[in-house]
């Protein structure tokens, strides 16, 4: 079987994470330490970590969706 490489196109890549993401939305100006998550690409599932990351779209009311960082 042949394979291709994750970013040979400029096409979709349809992924689901899975985690306490309103937890994380909801603390994240005080709080940057990851929580447990799950990243789901066609039938793959991989543990990972989430966390906030940045500071001035984090804390300064910037964006109400803080920039995530996966691990």
């Amino acid at each position: 079987a042949q394979t291709t490489r994750l970013f040979s196109g400029d096409t979709e890549l349809p992924m689901v994470i899975e985690g306490p993401i309103g937890d994380l939305v909801r603390r994240a100006q005080r709080n940057t330490d990851p929580v447990p998550a799950v990243l789901t690409i066609a039938d793959a599932r991989f543990d990972m970590e989430l966390s906030p990351r940045g500071f001035s779209r984090r804390t300064l009311g910037i964006c109400q969706f803080p920039p995530l960082r996966l691990n």
